[in-house]
């Protein structure tokens, strides 16, 4: 091979990594859940839509609003343990959405009832 064209695919190649690099530390500086607030200011969950079902999901990391989930305290890359199940039913029968959140991404098992169950994606960038 051609110097000047190895030359020509190193420095691509380098081009591509940091290209790479910067777009996902771009990404990593967006948030993709929503603060919810009590009366008062206080944060007792997050919110995000999700790209599965297409419901808004609010696990709560704070004692009396219901079940409560761990959190890691990033918007940008959240992290919520243990998994979040969503039920509910339209006029074409139950919708089920069971999935974790795990540094920004989302996990959708496979009892979940929409076309991304099974597959793992990145959360919304809000």
């Amino acid at each position: 091979m051609d110097i000047k064209l190895l030359l020509l695919v190193v420095m691509y190649q380098k081009n591509l990594i940091k290209n790479n690099m910067e777009s996902e530390k771009e990404n990593a500086n967006m948030k993709r859940v929503s603060a919810v607030n009590a009366p008062g200011g206080k944060i007792v969950a997050y919110s995000f839509v999700c790209p599965g079902c297409g419901y808004k999901h609010t696990p709560y990391i704070e004692e009396g609003y219901g079940p409560k989930w761990g959190f890691n305290g990033s918007e940008e890359l959240p992290t919520f343990t243990p998994s979040i199940l969503f039920r509910t039913g339209d006029k074409n029968g139950p919708i089920v959405c069971h999935s974790f959140v795990t540094d920004g991404r989302i996990q959708f098992l496979t009892d979940s009832t929409h076309k991304l169950a099974g597959q793992t994606v990145d959360l919304n960038i809000i």
